[in-house]
Parts: C-alpha cells; structure tokens; sequence
C-alpha cells in the first residue's frame, strides 16, 4: 500500500480511491501496492473478525496515511469506505503530529468535520516532537471545541529526555516531560 501508507496528502482521486479501497478490502480489493499488497488485509476483514467473537465493544479504525487521512475528497473519506458492522458502533479516529501533513485548524475543519458530523471520532494519537505549546494548545482547543476526543502519545519513558521522543513522562511516578507538562497544563485548564 503506496498511498495508504504514505502520509502525504492524496492529490489525485485515484490516488485516493486506491487508498481507502485498499484500506476497506486489503488485498481482495486489488488497489494494494508495494511490498505489503499481497498480505494487506483489510478494516472490513478485522471488523468481521472481532465481531465474529461476539465481541460488542466500540472499534476505533485510524483512516489512511499512517491515520493523518479521513477526509481525501467527498467522494473519497472514512464515510464512504466505512466498513459495515452490524452494531454501527465505529469510531474514526487520526492521528496529529506537528509534521504530518494536516495538522493546522483549517485542515481539520476541511478534514476531520465532515466526518464527525457523521460518526464519533478520536485523535488517537497527538504529538510534538519540538515541545511547540502554541500547536499543541491550538490542536487540543479545536479538539475541545468540537466536542472529539484525544489521547496523546506515549506514557513511556524510553529515551523521554528531550522533546524529539515524545514521552510524556520521565519516570513512571509520573514526572511529565516538557512535552508531558504541555498536554497536563492543558487538560488542567479543561472544565
């Protein structure tokens, strides 16, 4: 999977349609390239699967482009390639990182609206390699404004000295990192 991997922005709609296609079907679909294309399985496989379980749980599908990507075009998005489940109980989720291809307020509301008018969606992962507090804030405020959730990444220490490994702990009582204390004074500030 080229495009669906990637995490540049799919420019052409055929780009697009082979992403999502290939995200929905995995290898069935035919639209999977590079070296996974013969082993891709895809979102509707596992969604039948985990059902197939009797499991009932909430499931969290990240969209394409290493899950920066729900939106492509209005014929090409996580709505239209929703895998079907039979309790309707899917959550689109994305990830935002400072150098991922959408990561400002006007790609959001271009990307990321459209889709949670539609279905509930989480930014699974938020990060900050830089220790940038004005992206992060602005990230979490539009997150917050529009009701979403948001889990940020990781509560981990390896190598959490600088800002680079995006740890948001030093230790495991819980020494948050320059990047960790971004994230905790925001959620502080929440209602």
């Amino acid at each position: 999977m080229t495009s669906s991997t990637s995490n540049a922005n799919d420019n052409t709609d055929a780009a697009a349609a082979a992403s999502w296609q290939c995200w929905r079907d995995g290898s069935a679909g035919g639209t999977c390239t590079g070296t996974m294309a013969g082993n891709a399985v895809g979102m509707q496989t596992l969604v039948t699967a985990v059902r197939g379980t009797g499991a009932t749980n909430v499931i969290m599908l990240g969209g394409i482009q290493w899950a920066n990507t729900l939106w492509s075009s209005s014929t090409r998005n996580f709505l239209t390639y929703k895998p079907s489940d039979p309790l309707n109980d899917i959550v689109a989720s994305f990830h935002i990182y400072q150098n991922t291809w959408c990561n400002t307020v006007t790609c959001f509301n271009t990307e990321v609206t459209p889709i949670a008018a539609v279905v509930p969606v989480v930014a699974a992962e938020v990060g900050n390699t830089l220790c940038d507090a004005t992206f992060m804030n602005t990230t979490l405020n539009w997150l917050d404004s529009k009701q979403l959730g948001y889990l940020a990444w990781v509560w981990n220490t390896y190598g959490a000295t600088n800002c680079a490994n995006i740890m948001l702990v030093l230790d495991y009582t819980g020494t948050p990192s320059t990047y960790g204390l971004i994230y905790k004074n925001h959620l502080a500030l929440l209602p």
